[in-house]
């Protein structure tokens, strides 16, 4: 399924089956999404050309949602809501693996009130602390209201320091008992399913680096603040909207959250070269390169993750112009054949002649597109059984050669 995102008067609404809605949400519950229709705009769920494959088949069994779940009992005991829908705020801090950006902690706010979800992440444990200062001005900013309450267990997150900074923002501290973070109820039932949503997007492509986990994290907050959520008393609501209702001028607070922007995670992504980025004189350039979905700045901004470009683990880029094919995605032995066939042909073209020097990978690709793009220098390159075989032309010379035999 290829989508272009494009520009439009009216924006479209987004069509796909109901399992294909499910892997963009993150493999949210049935009961959830067939809310969408009726709550947000942008959504159309069809019937899908598999429907045995469907997630409305009850005996339906979801890869990604089995190895994601692991359900436990926590308090499910109703909150005070004394301080109002936007006055207690309920604090976690998560510790993961190291990520491509060196992150290894993630500070999660959460207003119980209106089951809206802020996610940060930082290196040092000692960081939350900017991630509570930056939240608190957020909220100002945004809502103009002053935080009364933060809740969190008795783990010290970073100290007394932290908790002084939050006193002297005119805040009152609660704490759980000790040895009981289930009584944290809304933080750690929240925190749990900001993990148990990017654990799915990880399990929807299991190639996709787990150094990527931030972005993971950040895009189950943009996915579950955009989600119909049921209140105690059995009203459905979507929390960003009641956000926006708290937020936005008179004239957009009764505007739909639109979802025609989501697409599976991690899906492969063709993404406009920018024309600062090309050469202009080669008209014969690709225009676009590929790229994986791994996030959402707005409705149109995309978060898209390039394997082969900055370092080690890639380069994220925020992109707008974008094409997506939902049925293609990234693969790391892929990868590994791409970089193998590359490397067997630098090997041919060293063996031969036609390569100047031994050179390091991003050189030896940059030299071979080159290369590529030169009739004279390579008129044709072969793979076939396994044997690379090219043809080269210098002048009115013309060389043929074989991986292992540099024959005249």
């Amino acid at each position: 399924m290829v989508q272009a995102v494009k520009k439009s008067a009216k924006e479209p609404a987004s069509e796909a089956p109901i399992e294909i809605w499910h892997r963009r949400l993150g493999h949210v519950s049935k009961e959830r999404i067939q809310k969408l229709s009726e709550m947000t705009e942008g959504v159309t769920i069809t019937a899908g050309s598999n429907p045995e494959r469907s997630q409305s088949s009850p005996n339906q069994v979801c890869e990604a949602c089995q190895l994601t779940s692991a359900p436990r009992q926590i308090s499910r005991r109703k909150i005070d809501q004394a301080y109002g829908v936007l006055g207690r705020v309920h604090f976690d801090l998560v510790q993961n693996q190291p990520a491509y950006n060196r992150h290894v902690w993630l500070t999660h706010f959460y207003l119980d009130g209106i089951r809206c979800h802020f996610v940060f992440t930082h290196a040092k444990k000692s960081d939350c602390q900017w991630a509570v200062r930056k939240f608190i001005a957020l909220i100002r900013n945004w809502l103009d209201v002053r935080v009364r309450v933060f809740h969190y267990d008795n783990e010290r997150s970073a100290g007394n320091e932290m908790e002084n900074m939050i006193e002297a923002e005119g805040c009152t501290v609660e704490h759980s008992p000790p040895e009981a973070p289930e009584m944290n109820g809304p933080a750690e039932r929240s925190g749990g399913i900001i993990i148990q949503v990017g654990r799915a997007l990880m399990n929807e492509n299991p190639d996709l680096p787990k150094k990527l986990w931030p972005e993971t994290v950040y895009t189950s907050a943009y996915i579950l603040n955009r989600m119909p959520t049921k209140l105690p008393d059995g009203k459905w609501i979507i929390p960003w909207m009641e956000l926006i209702k708290k937020a936005a001028p008179d004239g957009i607070k009764d505007q739909r959250v639109n979802l025609s922007n989501l697409r599976v995670y991690s899906c492969l992504a063709y993404s406009r070269i920018l024309d600062s980025k090309r050469v202009q004189s080669d008209k014969m350039s690709p225009r676009a390169e590929i790229g994986y979905l791994v996030g959402y700045i707005s409705k149109n901004l995309y978060r898209i993750w390039f394997p082969h470009k900055g370092g080690q683990h890639g380069r994220i880029d925020i992109v707008r112009d974008a094409v997506f094919d939902e049925t293609r995605r990234y693969s790391s032995t892929k990868k590994l054949e791409t970089e193998e066939a590359l490397s067997t042909l630098t090997n041919v073209l060293y063996e031969t002649g036609n390569w100047p020097a031994v050179l390091t990978s991003d050189q030896a690709q940059s030299t071979l597109r080159t290369y590529m793009r030169m009739p004279s220098s390579i008129s044709r390159i072969v793979l076939q059984d396994g044997i690379e075989h090219s043809t080269y032309t210098a002048g009115s010379r013309s060389k043929s050669a074989r991986h292992g035999d540099a024959g005249q």
